[in-house]
């Protein structure tokens, strides 16, 4: 895996290419590219919705049966991560305790999950039911 590829994406809501994307479409390219997998597009479910829905609908679609809650990350999980108390952002975790993620007005970087910013954010690690 080359991280690095996946560094400097420029912030696209609902985008979902190396051209552009928001953090799930990030998550979703890199499960393409490393994985082959074509994971849903979250993005459709929460079109329309208004910021209170979109943190209850994001929360859910993480925590469903496509998804599996994990104590010990490994390369590849998805971290979730509380904004304003909910389950609102996400990135792929990254071995050193870091993680691949893109915010609203950033381009795409990798951040340790022990810094201040993140550190007491931290919902849960996810695993694909999918991936190997």
């Amino acid at each position: 895996m080359t991280i690095n590829r996946y560094i400097g994406i420029p912030y696209l809501f609902q985008g979902s290419t190396l051209h552009g994307a928001d953090c799930i479409g990030l998550v979703r390219i890199f499960y393409q590219d490393e994985y082959s997998i074509m994971l849903p597009n979250y993005a459709s479910i929460l079109n329309g919705q208004d910021a209170k829905e979109i943190r209850s609908l994001f929360g859910s679609a993480m925590s469903s049966d496509v998804w599996t809650r994990v104590d010990l990350p490994k390369e590849g999980d998805v971290v979730l991560l509380n904004v304003f108390g909910t389950p609102f952002h996400c990135g792929v975790y990254i071995p050193g305790n870091k993680m691949l993620h893109i915010l609203k007005n950033t381009d795409s970087v990798v951040e340790k999950l022990s810094g201040i910013r993140w550190k007491n954010r931290i919902e849960g690690f996810y695993r694909y039911k999918g991936a190997a």
